[in-house]
């Protein structure tokens, strides 16, 4: 894998790490949350935790492995995963009752996910391009 898609991994590990954290901290703070929505909050948060600690190990693996067929299917969820939860998420919250600067900073908060995710679906599906197929 060059060396740029790993640090854009990195990147993508990172920012996903720092936008999920805050949203635990904030759910679990919150006094206007239901336990359920704090739950499905954390839930969530978990799941691109996840995401992010399996891409930082892959990226790591990376240095002085090639790309298996696992890691890239996990990049590629990991891509999918992210593009899905945020457009679901930044049109709810665009069609919701919240202010302005709520709506533009997720959606802010969308598009940059969304285009970090990009180099991780290219990495997955470049391992699988270079797959020959028996036969």
């Amino acid at each position: 894998m060059p060396s740029s898609t790993r640090r854009w991994l990195v990147v993508l590990a990172a920012w996903t790490a720092f936008v999920w954290i805050n949203r635990i901290i904030n759910a679990w703070g919150s006094t206007t949350e239901t336990a359920v929505a704090k739950g499905v909050s954390i839930v969530l948060a978990t799941v691109f935790l996840a995401f992010a600690a399996a891409t930082a190990r892959i990226v790591w693996r990376a240095r002085r492995e090639p790309l298996d067929r696992v890691s890239a299917l996990v990049l590629r969820a990991f891509a999918g995963w992210t593009v899905s939860v945020w457009l679901v998420r930044a049109l709810a919250i665009v069609l919701a009752d919240h202010s302005a600067g709520f709506k533009a900073v997720h959606v802010a908060l969308a598009v940059i996910s969304i285009g970090l995710s990009l180099p991780a679906w290219a990495a997955g599906s470049r391992r699988w391009s270079l797959q020959v197929t028996p036969g």
